[in-house]
């Protein structure tokens, strides 16, 4: 019984030591933070023009007939490549093109005509980069859109015809 004695009166001791501790503080509130102004937006970047051989296709396809002396290959009827068999030429048309240059760019280079149409020999090599070009050419005159039309065989079957 001593014992329970000696347990309570530390129980007791501790109990009064523990009344007479004081409470801590509570943190001092922080301050609410100050509103930033808002950042100045930096100025858009221009876009660059976009180069042809990354431009999306234009819309349609080629098709290929037979037109008396010759054959001819059209894309939407918007580009034509035209052979004239008995002169073993081939015509390139810009329809609804303005007066000015006609603009053909390939893989392989590009070739500037005087007017919305062009007429070739068939031998000229620049028609072997039109069709052998990778995947499009791009066809520009004053007062159309841009053309990028893809390299189909319709319009090396032209040339093939006027090669003989």
């Amino acid at each position: 019984m001593k014992i329970l004695r000696q347990c309570l009166a530390a129980a007791a001791v501790l109990a009064l030591a523990a009344g007479c501790a004081s409470r801590p503080e509570p943190p001092a509130p922080t301050p609410a933070p100050r509103p930033q102004p808002p950042a100045a937006r930096p100025a858009p970047v221009p876009t660059p023009p976009q180069d042809w051989r990354d431009a999306p296709l234009s819309p349609g396809g080629w098709t290929y007939s037979e037109v008396p002396g010759g054959s001819e290959a059209s894309f939407v009827g918007a580009f034509s490549v035209r052979c004239d068999a008995g002169s073993r030429q081939l015509t390139l048309v810009r329809t609804g093109a303005a007066a000015g240059p006609l603009r053909v760019h390939t893989t392989f280079g590009d070739r500037s005509f005087p007017g919305a149409t062009a007429t070739l020999p068939s031998s000229d090599r620049f028609l072997d980069s039109m069709v052998f070009s990778r995947g499009r050419i791009a066809v520009e005159a004053p007062g159309t859109a841009r053309l990028i039309v893809p390299t189909w065989p319709e319009p090396a079957r032209v040339l093939e015809d006027c090669r003989g």
